[in-house]
């Protein structure tokens, strides 16, 4: 793993550890907020914690691919040697299972898999190639920004406002109308619709508590930088 990708790992550590700022929701106590007010909590969270899309070349989307995939391919951490045998036969014509091994191996989540050091052994060696990469953009590309935008309305869900809109309603008063309307305040504009949708398929994002179990391991990367640029 480079440097600049530890570095975009630290970014990712640091931005989870900002809890208080996400979790607003919990300050208010038993207070009522208005629309208004809410956005403006909302506007507050997303500009300092929204970056801006990762293109393909950048290291932090290597990363995100990296999160996605580890969460779509291993459902626990660490992983069974069954399982991992099993992503090792997907992984010939499988880009995203290979993306997973890769993962899996440089953040030495499964140091005892035999399996897994054998498969390793052999992509270093130039034994095993990559698959090709499927058609069309992977999903990491909005996967910070969606999960910014599932963490929000969870957060004025807690506080009264219903996720989205009752259909039977004109009111335009749910977590996704105060969402959209932060995100357009800042220039990032989405419709309702959008954001909708990205509240409605939440559980194919990151989950957080996925994500900090991850981060376990992560501190004697950082300690190898460190000794590698001292």
């Amino acid at each position: 793993m480079s440097n600049n990708e530890i570095d975009a790992l630290k970014l990712l550590e640091q931005a989870l550890q900002r809890g208080n700022d996400r979790n607003w929701s919990e300050r208010t106590g038993s207070q009522e907020l208005t629309k208004e007010e809410a956005t403006k909590f909302v506007a507050k969270v997303l500009s300092e914690q929204l970056t801006q899309t990762l293109g393909s070349k950048d290291p932090g989307s290597n990363i995100m691919r990296g999160l996605l995939v580890l969460q779509d391919v291993f459902k626990t951490l660490p992983p069974s040697e069954e399982d991992i045998v099993r992503t090792i036969e997907c992984s010939q014509h499988d880009y995203h299972a290979f993306w997973a091994l890769r993962f899996l191996a440089t953040l030495k989540i499964a140091p005892n898999s035999t399996a897994l050091q054998r498969w390793q052994s052999s992509f270093l060696s130039g034994a095993i190639n990559e698959p090709p990469l499927p058609k069309g953009p992977y999903r990491d590309r909005d996967a910070h920004r969606n999960m910014l935008i599932v963490s929000q309305i969870k957060q004025l869900e807690q506080i009264g406002f219903r996720p989205t809109r009752n259909d039977a309603s004109t009111h335009q008063n749910s977590g996704c109308d105060i969402v959209a309307d932060a995100l357009q305040s800042l220039g990032k504009g989405m419709s309702y619709s959008a954001v909708e949708r990205v509240w409605k398929e939440r559980d194919k994002l990151p989950q957080p508590k996925y994500i900090a179990d991850l981060l376990i391991e992560f501190p004697s990367l950082f300690a190898e930088k460190k000794n590698t640029s001292d």
